[in-house]
């Protein structure tokens, strides 16, 4: 529920600094992409070319994708 509530202030963060979120912070990411996963997975939906409130929208929901990804133990 944290990673739900904080995922649009992490996409704010992300509009300044980049991507990657710092730190810790990528815990709230996915393991295998930046919150601009979408491009290279060619998700449904997402718009590579997007920006403004769209991309902030986007990498909010890449947020929610996978919350916590950062805190499943390793297979």
């Amino acid at each position: 529920m944290l990673a739900y509530a904080l995922s649009p202030f992490l996409a704010a963060w992300s509009m300044k600094h980049g991507p990657v979120l710092p730190g810790r912070w990528r815990w709230f990411s996915t393991l295998n992409a930046d919150l601009d996963g979408y491009t290279p997975q060619r998700v449904a939906g997402f718009d590579p070319a997007a920006k403004g409130f769209k991309l902030w929208w986007q990498r909010t929901r890449w947020t929610w994708r996978n919350p916590y990804n950062g805190w499943h133990p390793k297979r």
